[in-house]
């Protein structure tokens, strides 16, 4: 049950990683930060 619950938390952090990056990227593309790109992968490798 542990390692489903553990199975189930990565499926969901990947999917919110997807629709957060999918609502990001337009707003990244318009303003031309890259740097805030850069930060939001540095946090979602460290998650």
């Amino acid at each position: 049950m542990k390692v489903l619950k553990k199975t189930f938390k990565i499926i969901f952090l990947s999917n919110l990683a997807v629709v957060a990056t999918l609502i990001l990227l337009p707003a990244i593309v318009i303003t031309g930060e890259a740097e805030l790109l850069n930060q939001f992968v540095h946090y979602i490798s460290k998650e």
